[in-house]
């Protein structure tokens, strides 16, 4: 739940930016989603590689979600 919260107010965020330097929102909010979820899922497999079953898969997953959320709020804010 948190997540999706998370992924919500970031997009609020990168939306606002991009109407400000007068760019199209959609694209970046896209981007946005394309990595978050590629780098979530890219955390996946390496911590299921790595640990196997359990919790730490998904640890390391948030954090690589967060990293792909960030790398496109940081693509908006330089664009």
């Amino acid at each position: 739940m948190l997540e999706i919260i998370a992924i919500i107010a970031l997009g609020r965020a990168i939306k606002k930016i991009a109407l400000e330097k007068g760019l199209k929102p959609t694209k970046y909010i896209l981007l946005m989603v394309f990595f978050w979820l590629s780098f979530e899922f890219l955390g996946m497999i390496i911590g299921f590689a790595i640990f196997g079953d359990g919790l730490i898969p998904y640890l390391i997953a948030l954090p690589a979600a967060g990293l792909g959320g960030y790398l496109s709020y940081t693509i908006v804010k330089n664009a």
